[in-house]
């Protein structure tokens, strides 16, 4: 099952080269939900930065690795998305994320990046009231059914002590999740 998923995966993200490499439903929900007065910020830049950058009023995107900094970049403006900026930042968890602080109230922010643990927390505490918070490979992190599960895929982290302190906290916010059966994005709501 999860090699015709992950088929599956790899031909939609063929048919459609601009789109985020997140669940396709979560990409459809980000693209109806997503408008012209909302402020993003991005933990790891990619095909997403751009494809944001059309549809809000501006993306603050933190990258760890150069290379890929530069890429992005240039994407940016070869779509003449001004928008939009890519910053580099060490690959350190509060250098990371410290990279983005001057953005006071963000109403969007995707954690697609490293240090999800310490993105999300910043995350948290930054989230204009209303807006959404995007975790890629939420099956990670986040526990389905109530209890933790994991996937027998390799490189799948262990839960942090930062992510077992952020669960409880989370617990009240609400959740939508999307699965294609290879990996998950949870979009979180704080409903105060």
């Amino acid at each position: 099952m999860y090699i015709a998923n992950r088929l599956r995966q790899k031909l939609r993200e063929h048919r459609h080269p601009d789109e985020p490499w997140w669940t396709s439903g979560s990409v459809e929900l980000v693209d109806r939900w997503l408008g012209p007065d909302d402020i993003v910020v991005e933990f790891g830049s990619g095909r997403s930065t751009a494809w944001l950058a059309k549809r809000a009023s501006s993306v603050t995107s933190v990258e760890h690795h150069e290379g890929w900094c530069e890429k992005v970049r240039g994407q940016l403006q070869s779509a003449g998305r001004s928008n939009a900026e890519v910053r580099l930042a060490a690959d350190e968890p509060e250098a990371y994320v410290a990279a983005a602080d001057d953005i006071a109230r963000p109403t969007f922010i995707v954690v697609d990046g490293r240090h999800r643990d310490a993105c999300t927390r910043w995350a948290m505490d930054r989230l204009a009231p209303g807006g959404v918070i995007l975790l890629d490979d939420s099956q990670r992190y986040l526990p389905h059914g109530g209890q933790f599960t994991k996937r027998s895929v390799p490189n799948t982290p262990e839960l942090t002590p930062l992510w077992e302190e952020l669960l409880p906290k989370l617990a009240g916010w609400r959740r939508l999740t999307y699965s294609d059966g290879v990996s998950d994005t949870t979009l979180l709501v704080h409903v105060p």
